[in-house]
């Protein structure tokens, strides 16, 4: 009798909206499909808590998705202050595994937080891009490294950091094979005053083999 009175009051607290006190669990939901939209079932979901001095804490609670893609998992907060994760672990080696980190308090309505949908990749469809920067004037720094690619990134900040991209810009990166894509950068020059910058962009076409591309600026 306790087993059904707890399965019904869960249902309750999914499909009506959710009052706590500070005191009640938090909720995490998620969907997992692949490239096509498919739902994945028997997918590993945890959810991890990261406090503000950058610690991570154990897992605090785990659960699967369904035959829908869906996971539901309730946890308890354990700080007044830091970000949650959401780990995605699939087994077998076919799918990628994925990250999505600083989460914020702030991020759950109603002490419910919702991903909206989470695509895994095959890691068999997945490249690395790699960009080798080589200075050849001492005078020129290059910042504000992006691609248009389109992203399998294993790692998702779903609140951005602090942006570190001017002094430390970012050169690798997991990408679908067998695209044409753009690399735009910036090139600054100290040796001019003031300081010039000039924006520039190159096409860059990946097969099915990961590349390193040779960036000179």
């Amino acid at each position: 009798m306790k087993r059904i009175i707890y399965f019904f009051t869960v249902l309750i607290l999914i499909s009506c909206e959710i009052q706590y006190d500070g005191s009640s669990r938090y909720i995490a939901k998620t969907i997992v499909i692949d490239k096509d939209g498919v739902p994945i079932k028997d997918i590993l979901v945890d959810i991890s808590s990261t406090r503000d001095n950058g610690n991570y804490a154990d897992n605090i609670a785990s659960s699967f998705t369904d035959d829908e893609g869906s996971s539901i998992i309730f946890f308890p907060p354990l700080m007044k202050s830091g970000s949650y994760s959401i780990i995605i672990n699939p087994k077998g080696g076919v799918y990628q595994t994925k990250s999505i980190s600083n989460i914020k308090l702030s991020d759950f309505e109603n002490y419910v937080f919702e991903s909206g949908p989470i695509v895994l990749y095959e890691n068999d469809d997945i490249v690395n891009f790699k960009i080798k920067l080589i200075p050849i004037n001492d005078n020129h720094t290059i910042e504000n490294i992006e691609i248009d690619a389109i992203s399998a990134n294993d790692f998702v900040y779903y609140n951005d950091l602090p942006n570190d991209n001017d002094h430390y810009p970012e050169q690798f990166f997991r990408i679908l094979k067998n695209q044409n894509f753009n690399l735009s950068y910036t090139v600054r020059d100290y040796s001019t005053s003031p300081v010039t910058s000039v924006n520039h962009i190159v096409n860059v076409s990946i097969g099915m083999e990961s590349l390193t591309y040779e960036l000179e600026y």
